[in-house]
């Protein structure tokens, strides 16, 4: 089996298309693993409580360890949210168990 090598000139575009094919095999390796990519139909912002679940019911100090490694979050009116796609690509980047 021999492979081919295909030169590609990086621009904006190509970027763009590696980036959506990256996330694309990242969900579909995520469905496979875990079944659904969000278990709990939830929406595309989460407060404290919906994000904890979306952990498996982290505790708010593992969620907290989580926003230190990078975990976005953020604030409106004093309150804290997190948006769902940003926890899919946080789970990816975590190392497997």
């Amino acid at each position: 089996m021999s492979a081919t090598i295909i030169q590609i000139k990086p621009n904006e575009e190509t970027d763009k298309q590696v980036d959506e094919y990256i996330v694309s095999r990242l969900e579909a390796a995520f469905t496979k693993v875990f079944g659904l990519i969000d278990p709990l139909g939830s929406e595309e912002i989460l407060n404290i409580n919906e994000a904890r679940k979306f952990f498996k019911n982290c505790s708010k100090g593992t969620l907290d360890k989580y926003t230190s490694m990078d975990l976005k979050k953020h604030k409106s009116d004093q309150k804290v949210y997190f948006l769902r796609k940003e926890i899919i690509e946080f789970i990816a980047t975590l190392p497997a168990e």
